[in-house]
């Protein structure tokens, strides 16, 4: 406790005041948005945007020959994670997924931050709809694609948990939701609202 303050005593004597009433300012803004969030997400509300207008959304190309036993290995539950085990993984989000972001302790002895990212980053789900891209009939596909992203989002309340410390990290999901607006056709109008709100919360952040 004692570095810990003495840590924070050096870095304020060595700030300049620009760079005080900044944090300063940053930290009553992350306290406010924890207690009363309505002052700044009453106005964050999706337009209504038509499936044909989704469809528009003009995407980057993916390129690359995926095989099926890629396919097959995402389909039984694999997805990338640094190499680490998922397990611990897992357990770290379920522990702190009802937390605001800005209180998550991110200590040595949990996993690494950056595995704990990598999979909700939900590239693996980008590598099945770039699939669907070229085989447009592929129920299977598709209803894995949908059901995944809305169990992610379900399961990962705005602002809180571990995937929303990073702004980085949230830029990275979101070209996979506008590929799955733009690709599946299996949405139910309410699922396709939810996934548009996920979007402009995410790049809100």
């Amino acid at each position: 406790m004692a570095n810990k303050l003495y840590f924070y005593f050096i870095r304020f004597k060595k700030s300049s005041l620009p760079e005080i009433l900044n944090r300063t300012r940053e930290f009553l803004f992350l306290k406010t948005l924890k207690i009363a969030p309505v002052f700044f997400l009453r106005n964050l509300k999706a337009p209504e945007v038509t499936p044909e207008a989704l469809k528009q959304i003009k995407l980057p190309p993916i390129f690359g020959e995926i095989d099926d036993k890629t396919i097959n290995s995402i389909l039984a539950g694999h997805c990338f994670c640094l190499n680490h085990d998922h397990s611990p993984i897992k357990s770290f989000e379920k522990k702190w997924k009802k937390t605001f972001f800005t209180e998550i302790s991110i200590k040595s002895d949990v996993p690494d931050i950056r595995a704990v990212w990598e999979p909700a980053r939900l590239q693996h789900l980008l590598i099945v709809l770039h699939k669907i891209s070229e085989a447009w009939d592929n129920v299977e596909l598709k209803d894995f694609v949908r059901s995944n992203i809305l169990e992610w989002i379900k399961h990962n309340k705005f602002l809180h948990g571990p995937h929303y410390i990073s702004v980085m990290e949230c830029g990275h999901r979101i070209p996979v939701f506008l590929f799955a607006l733009r690709v599946l056709d299996n949405l139910k109008e309410n699922e396709r609202r939810l996934i548009l709100q996920t979007v402009f919360e995410h790049a809100w952040i």
